[in-house]
């Protein structure tokens, strides 16, 4: 009966390690890494993976996915290291997302995570202040006050002298950064319609003069890598300017045309093709009066023909 009993009992132990081996090697990811360097200092972030089957994305200051399987459907250890850039400072953090599988079970269990580097400057070493003489100099029992201050004068001249080296190491450790080089506005074309325009990118400031009695203006504003803002035409019946602002990815300039409105006889300016119309419209009420006329003087002249044969 007793041997039964340790049986049961042996058995109950043995099932039960079996479920806690199974609950601490089931699947799943992690990730580590270094918390704090110095700049310069290597840096690295760790992934362990542990599954039959896993889809892990790497991001952040790292970029990969881990995907794959074991192809007996049992669990296996996959590890990925990533060294981290630390030549400037800042915190750099790396971050895991996705699923694992593990081999006891289809269903996929999702997994996160994120290790987080803080990269910090080096500190500047300074040298410790060198320490005073001793300055009491007994000479046959007498104190030598001359010596005493020749001697903190020393003092005083090395520690000058080591705070203006401190200073000066201090300067030499600050990186002066690069100046940020601003791109140029580039316009290739800047036309107004019917109008003799020089434009040129450092004026901001025009003046057009034009009769009282124009209402529009067609401006035809071109460049590279720009966007204008008052291009096309532009409605200037009630303005005295006109105001154009032309930007690229680094800076905006805004130019100004001032009106000056006057009575030009309505003289009207137009574009070569209304030109062309003009041209082709005069050719063909020409050719048109042409032929009316022809007509009536053939007409008249049948008329007076008839009329001398029959007084003959």
């Amino acid at each position: 009966m007793k041997k039964c009993v340790k049986n049961i009992i042996f058995s109950i132990l043995l099932f039960g390690i079996a479920i806690i081996s199974k609950d601490v090697f089931a699947a799943s990811a992690s990730i580590s890494g270094t918390n704090t360097v110095y700049v310069g200092d290597p840096a690295v972030v760790t992934v362990n993976i542990y599954g039959a089957a896993w889809n892990v994305t790497v991001s952040g200051a790292a970029n990969e996915v881990i995907a794959g399987y074991n192809q007996d459907a049992v669990n296996q250890s996959v590890t990925k290291t990533y060294s981290i850039n630390t030549s400037a400072v800042g915190t750099y953090t790396v971050s895991i997302s996705g699923d694992v599988t593990d081999e006891t079970s289809d269903v996929a269990t999702p997994v996160g995570g994120s290790a987080t580097i803080t990269v910090i400057a080096r500190p500047v070493i300074t040298p410790d202040p060198t320490p005073p003489a001793n300055n009491n100099t007994n000479n046959g029992g007498a104190t030598t006050n001359g010596n005493n201050n020749s001697s903190n004068a020393n003092t005083n001249a090395n520690n000058n002298n080591t705070n203006a080296s401190t200073e000066t190491k201090t300067e030499e450790t600050k990186t002066a950064e690069p100046a940020k080089t601003v791109k140029p506005i580039e316009v290739t074309k800047f036309e107004i319609v019917g109008y003799d325009f020089n434009f040129d990118a450092d004026t901001k400031t025009y003046t057009l003069t034009i009769d009282k009695n124009i209402s529009k203006l067609y401006l035809i504003v071109e460049g590279k890598e720009i966007s204008v803002e008052g291009n096309g035409i532009v409605d200037i019946a009630d303005k005295d300017k006109v105001t154009l602002k032309i930007k690229n990815s680094d800076q905006e300039a805004e130019y100004t045309i001032n009106l000056n409105k006057q009575s030009l006889g309505n003289s009207v300016t137009v574009s070569a093709k209304s030109k062309g119309n003009i041209f082709m419209a005069t050719t063909v009420i020409f050719g048109w009066s042409t032929v009316i006329l022809a007509f009536f003087l053939a007409k008249d002249m049948i008329k007076f023909r008839k009329q001398n044969k029959e007084s003959l």
